[in-house]
């Protein structure tokens, strides 16, 4: 119903000059047409009635009258129906027919008032699914979230009233009662599925380490439940690959019961390992599907592969070796130059792509150019720790680190009485977080070496100083070079820091050598690039979601990088390549389309401007929905409750008779709507004046008059 009210009128010309222009156009048309006396009568009067309507309709638009349209409308409230889809709902029993009594159910929504309500139908199993169809959809949904599908219901869409028909056993997520919570949306609940306990063994758990390492012994637990079954005795194997490996025996006696059977497992070297468990079907049970269970597990050497290279013999060398070898972490093969090409423990490693780290304890002058050449390819393709003798030469480490241009060593006169003390750039390096240390009491370091055109690229984390001149000299520095990281120190006596008698600050020198080693040792980007995924087992019908994030050497989000996925199968399905999307804020996904039931391996490579700034290695598993199978029997309880909790209603599906008495919500919400109009803005008055004008004009000459 539509009101249109006069309000008055908003000009700013004042209303004795509107009138007198009013005058003026009347007279000035009947003087116009007064001098035209072979014209009769009848046309001048209507010739001027065109002229003076087109002169009152301009002029009214000058006075710009304002109107307010006030319109009632009747909003009908808005039923979101919440459907879910998910594959438990298509089992067979005596009292669910699966699809076919599922889609009886669903022929009620049909029946809705659409005069007294406006319906809207959503989808769902693990997340909402608006592009499902109701005359064709399938129950395929590999999860249920039903705590999700609220809360996403109530958040993204405009509900009055919500309708959930589901069986009410969620598979992830959240409990669904904590979607009640502080809800004021009525919730009805229809009840749906299989509701008569049926004869099975399920696999319902299986506990593994995702992640190992070699040499370690590791245990997988695997939990069968028993349901209703009694006199029954089957197999638990365990399958690497298509191997069986082990199997054990369990009796079914006890109904309703679980029991664990574990199975030790030990790898020798590091790798990606696959592995299902599978328990043999017995006689009345209803489903194999949730019998089985394939997950992998990842075996990895964690050792810091370090090749250690001495130039010189100093007791520092013993002191640095000595802590290496102390710590588990760190896997060391040393070599310490005699003269020309010789080395005590034998030559030169040909391969550098094992190890994680060279340490170059001293640059001596007689380098043969065979080393000096190893050295400098090390650098160029491995992380390095150069650390300082009193035979080092400039000259030499200026050839083998002048690539870097980082800075320019010289050789000057010996300073024997250096302390150590942090530098600005320390605060909060991870390289400096040991226990609290007094530096005034530390022993005397001594240094041959002096540093300058030093690039802001080196970061010096503490500063040697001279007791007697007080000339602070970078003591220990560091840098990052793409995918490498460079550290340098730039002393000796480390073996007094080692062996300080003050125990808490021994202590603490080990930490801070521990972790220079450790930080050098770690590609820069390992920590950088990060590739995540939502499960590590996923069902064939569902969307395999993959997140990366990646910062930049400041720490900072990088959103210019590309980031593609390369992906290989154990099965037929070819292998294929996929690029992320970049979110935003250095974050990155990638959805991919299901795939068929296997195990997986991905290398997720990261570039900037063709530079690698990362190498992401990860593999999962595409199974079968085994998970909807572990319970099949409908929760009445918790649909009724939730009900109740949003004051909505609860009902069983096979006593729902009409829809519509579930909902709560009869009348339409009446809701006035006022605008405010002026004649003027509207473009339809500009062509009647052409028109009326027109009209005239026409009629003139029709009439002869010039």
């Amino acid at each position: 119903m539509n009101n249109i009210d006069f309000i008055g009128f908003s000009n700013s010309i004042n209303v004795f000059v509107l009138v007198l222009v009013v005058v003026l156009a009347f007279i000035l048309t009947f003087y116009a047409y007064s001098f035209y006396s072979t014209v009769s009568f009848r046309n001048k009067l209507g010739l001027m009635s065109l002229r003076i309507l087109a002169f009152g309709i301009l002029i009214l638009l000058l006075a710009n009258p304002v109107f307010e349209r006030t319109q009632i409308v009747l909003n009908k409230p808005i039923v979101t129906i919440l459907i879910d889809n998910s594959a438990s709902l298509g089992a067979n029993s005596p009292s669910w027919n699966g699809l076919e009594s599922y889609t009886s159910v669903l022929a009620n929504i049909s029946q809705i008032d659409t005069e007294l309500y406006t319906h809207q139908i959503v989808f769902f199993n693990s997340s909402i699914e608006d592009s499902a169809n109701i005359e064709s959809f399938q129950l395929q949904g590999a999860q249920t979230d039903i705590y999700d599908a609220i809360r996403t219901v109530l958040t993204d869409y405009s509900s009055d009233e919500i309708i959930l028909i589901t069986d009410g056993i969620s598979t992830r997520g959240r409990d669904p009662l904590f979607s009640a919570q502080d809800n004021r949306t009525p919730i009805h609940t229809i009840a749906v599925g299989d509701s008569t306990l049926k004869k099975d063994v399920i696999l319902q758990e299986v506990d593994f380490p995702r992640t190992t390492l070699i040499n370690t012994p590791n245990t997988i637990s695997a939990s069968i439940r028993n349901v209703d079954i009694t006199q029954a005795t089957t197999l638990v194997k365990l399958f690497q690959d298509d191997t069986l490996l082990e199997s054990k025996s369990i009796n079914l006696n006890q109904p309703n019961s679980i029991q664990q059977v574990d199975f030790q497992i030990e790898y020798d070297s590091p790798g990606i390992y696959n592995y299902s468990i599978e328990v043999d079907s017995v006689g009345g049970e209803w489903t194999t599907l949730n019998n089985t269970r394939s997950f992998e597990i990842t075996a990895k050497d964690d050792q810091i592969k370090i090749l250690y290279i001495s130039t010189e013999l100093h007791p520092d060398v013993g002191g640095i070796r000595n802590l290496i070898q102390s710590s588990e972490s760190f896997d060391m093969l040393t070599r310490t130059w005699i003269r020309g090409n010789q080395f005590v423990e034998g030559p030169l490693p040909t391969r550098r792509d094992t190890l994680d780290l060279v340490i170059i304890h001293g640059l001596n002058e007689s380098l043969p150019g065979s080393v000096v050449e190893f050295i400098e390819e090390s650098i160029s393709s491995t992380n390095t720790l150069f650390i300082n003798t009193p035979g080092t030469g400039s000259r030499p480490l200026n050839s083998v680190y002048g690539g870097l241009s980082i800075f320019t060593a010289s050789e000057g006169p010996n300073r024997v009485n250096l302390q150590l003390n942090p530098s600005t750039s320390s605060s909060g390096h991870v390289v400096t977080d040991i226990p609290q240390i007094n530096w005034s009491r530390t022993p005397l370091l001594r240094t041959n070496l002096s540093l300058s055109n030093v690039s802001e690229r080196l970061i010096v984390l503490l500063n040697a100083t001279d007791r007697i001149t007080q000339q602070n000299y970078p003591a220990i520095g560091l840098t990052s070079m793409g995918s490498q990281r460079h550290s340098f120190v730039l002393f000796s006596g480390i073996n007094n820091l080692l062996l300080t008698s003050n125990q808490s600050d021994q202590i603490s020198f080990q930490t801070l050598f521990s972790n220079l080693i450790t930080w050098t040792s770690t590609s820069n980007f390992d920590e950088n690039f990060e590739v995540t995924l939502s499960e590590n087992e996923f069902s064939a019908n569902n969307e395999i979601l993959v997140n990366a994030r990646i910062v930049n050497e400041l720490g900072l989000p990088e959103n210019e990088a590309t980031i593609t996925l390369r992906l290989e199968s154990d099965t037929e399905v070819e292998n294929r390549t996929y690029v992320f999307r970049n979110v935003n804020s250095g974050n990155y996904q990638l959805e991919i389309p299901s795939l068929p039931i296997g195990n997986y391996k991905f290398e997720a490579i990261a570039e900037k401007s063709q530079q690698n700034l990362g190498t992401q290695l990860g593999s999962f598993t595409v199974g079968n929905t085994q998970s909807e199978f572990i319970n099949t029997l409908r929760n009445d309880a918790l649909l009724r409750s939730l009900a109740e909790f949003t004051q909505g209603n609860f009902i069983q599906y096979d006593k729902l008779q009409d829809i519509n008495s579930l909902l709560t919500a009869k009348d339409p919400i009446s809701e006035t709507k006022s605008t405010i109009f002026q004649l003027f803005r509207s473009p339809i008055w500009f062509f009647v004046l052409i028109l009326l004008l027109g009209i005239e004009w026409f009629l003139r000459r029709r009439v002869l008059i010039p």
